[in-house]
């Protein structure tokens, strides 16, 4: 038995071999070989657990998972292999995703990242205010989520998946078979195509019958009143046609719609007229509730209220009653009360991004010719008012405000609107007729 035991039993009988294996089956050692003290497990594995009453296993250990690294290749082509291992590392040090925090086109690369291993940084956009980052990585759709390797940006998910699947080989996502392969990403396409075809279809419908119960603005190309309304109506996402006014030559409906003040702007849902531009806001903020202009609070309700009648009354009529349509003393003694008044802006917005917080609202929007229109006065009059230095947190604002698509698309044309309010200026000082 001595042979038997530190030999093969080659050679000898089947039943001194079946006698041999029946005595290994049947030992049982005195410590298992898979006793192991600790079970190191990531975070989510250890919440999964929790949530399944499983958390007292005993030797339960949290440890941050390490992203593969390939192996070095040596043999033929050795002398370039540690060139393509430092270019991996390199990789892993720039990668970088913009996503929304709850997109589920995000939330895919999220998880094919995670799977293969891939070490990566996060960007979250807000998509209400899309960074520079994005619309320069994505200026076709400006649209998340964007893949960046290497400073080349990769767009749409499916195709960041298979980039992925094609770059980083551990942990492969795609079947070895080319037919295979063809299926999974017909289905990935299903998916996307036709179960959110049938949520689409049904905005679409939604919408599609708003528009059928009539939305209409009547404005002009230049105002700023009317110019609040369209920013409203856009950041709701409510369709509408619009109707723009010659104010040399009314039309026929704005006298029938605005009898009193013969006025744009004007709003008409369902044939039943809304005039005057903060109460116009205010009815799109009641009868439409997505995307809320107005914070909950009441107190805090009343103060946008406060500050955007503020704005028309001690701002924009000191502007253009005083500074632009006045000179010498008068327009001196504008500019001195425009400045006073915007420093209580200053003061409002100290410590905040908008004038409601993080997101942008009625006070933001009602003042938002500040951002476009009060530069062209400066550039008329020759005089800047609006200094970094003295008004930090107000040109600041101006930016944020500037920067959002929406806001961007709507602002009339610069050297037009410039040839406007010059006309005003010399037809109130006599120089000319008054332009339309």
């Amino acid at each position: 038995m001595t042979r038997i035991q530190k030999g093969p039993v080659r050679g000898i009988s089947l039943k001194l071999q079946e006698e041999e294996r029946e005595r290994r089956m049947d030992f049982v050692p005195e410590e298992s070989a898979i006793k192991i003290d600790e079970i190191k497990v990531d975070k989510e594995t250890i919440d999964m657990l929790a949530a399944l009453g499983m958390s007292d296993i005993p030797g339960l250990v949290e440890f941050e998972p390490q992203p593969f690294v390939p192996p070095q290749v040596f043999g033929r082509g050795q002398a370039g292999a540690p060139g393509r291992r430092k270019k991996k590392e390199s990789m892993a040090e720039e990668v970088k995703l913009l996503k929304n925090w709850s997109s589920p086109y995000g939330l895919r690369v999220v998880w094919a990242l995670k799977l293969k291993g891939i070490e990566y940084d996060e960007a979250l956009e807000d998509l209400s205010n899309k960074s520079s980052m994005l619309l320069l990585y994505n200026p076709v759709y400006k649209k998340i989520p964007v893949f960046v390797h290497n400073g080349k940006p990769i767009c749409e998910s499916l195709l960041i998946l298979e980039y992925l699947e094609e770059t980083w080989k551990q942990t492969p996502l795609l079947p070895e078979d080319p037919h295979q392969r063809a299926l999974a990403r017909f289905w990935a396409k299903f998916g996307d195509e036709k179960l959110e075809s049938g949520e689409r279809q049904k905005t679409k419908k939604k919408k599609t019958m708003a528009v059928a119960e009539e939305v209409k603005l009547f404005r002009n190309w230049s105002s700023p009143f009317g110019l609040r309304v369209v920013w409203a109506l856009k950041l709701k996402g409510i369709e509408y046609d619009e109707e723009l006014e010659d104010l040399s030559n009314k039309s026929p409906l704005l006298l029938q719609y605005n009898p009193v003040y013969k006025k744009i702007p004007v709003l008409v849902h369902n044939g039943k007229p809304i005039c005057e531009s903060l109460l116009i806001l205010e009815y799109l903020e009641e009868t439409w509730k997505q995307t809320p202009l107005l914070p909950e609070d009441p107190h805090q309700r009343a103060l946008a209220r406060f500050w955007a009648k503020f704005g028309d009354e001690k701002v924009f009529e000191t502007m253009r009653f005083g500074i632009l349509l006045k000179q010498g003393k008068e327009q001196e003694e504008a500019i001195v009360s425009t400045i006073e008044n915007l420093k209580y802006l200053e003061e409002e917005l100290k410590g905040k991004k908008f004038f409601g917080g993080e997101t942008i609202g009625l006070v933001d929007i009602a003042l938002g010719w500040l951002a476009y229109h009060f530069n062209v006065v400066e550039e008329i009059i020759g005089v800047k008012l609006i200094e970094q230095q003295t008004f930090p947190s107000l040109v600041a604002w101006m930016q944020e405000f500037s920067n959002i698509l929406t806001i961007q698309e709507s602002w009339p044309p610069r050297d037009k609107l410039f040839d406007r309010f010059a006309g005003f200026r010399k037809a109130a000082l006599g120089e000319e007729h008054t332009p339309k």
